[in-house]
């Protein structure tokens, strides 16, 4: 039975709370994501499980989160562990590491990086990643400058653009992306 280590951390865009391994982070919730739902999901797709006071990796998270959040972190060190997905998610997610902290590309420019010609099921993709923040989605916009979703929420992901540098402005030109 795989083992889980539980952490929090209340973040400028309310309460965060990580799922490690021994040496990786699975999920990362959101205020507005259920942890109940989150523990359904993870039984479905990685069986059983037992969830532990936080580990040293899931107190790393939180660390870096703290210092992502003041601006004094522009790359986190615990690495992400893809558990959660398809092939196809999975290399969506791997080139949203790819965007460095700081800069933002575009739904289709993501596509394009995956040799892919539409960029709806990117779009996709990158909505279901189980690891906001750290596998930076927040930071694809719009081809037309336009904010673009996120499962947090409109404002948390002003919020985290803020915390890079960004006052978003969303008359900005293609130009702007990678």
């Amino acid at each position: 039975m795989l083992t889980l280590y539980k952490a929090d951390y209340n973040s400028p865009i309310g309460k965060i709370i990580c799922f490690c391994d021994c040496d990786s982070i699975i999920r990362l919730l959101l205020p507005c994501d259920h942890e109940q739902q989150t523990n359904e999901y993870l039984l479905k797709k990685i069986g059983p499980f037992k969830v532990r006071e936080a580990n040293k990796t899931a107190l790393r998270v939180c660390h870096e989160l703290e210092l992502y959040f003041n601006k004094k972190l522009r790359h986190f060190s615990v690495q992400p562990s893809f558990l959660l997905g398809s092939d196809f998610a999975k290399m969506v997610w791997e080139k949203l590491l790819d965007v460095p902290y700081g800069k933002l590309a575009c739904y289709q420019g993501v596509a394009d990086s995956c040799h892919l010609k539409g960029s709806r099921a990117v779009g996709n993709a990158i909505g279901s990643n189980p690891i906001p923040i750290i596998v930076p989605c927040h930071r694809i916009i719009r081809k037309n400058g336009q904010l673009g979703g996120f499962r947090g929420g409109e404002d948390a992901k002003r919020t985290l653009l803020h915390v890079e540098g960004h006052s978003f402005d969303e008359r900005l030109s293609p130009s702007y992306f990678l």
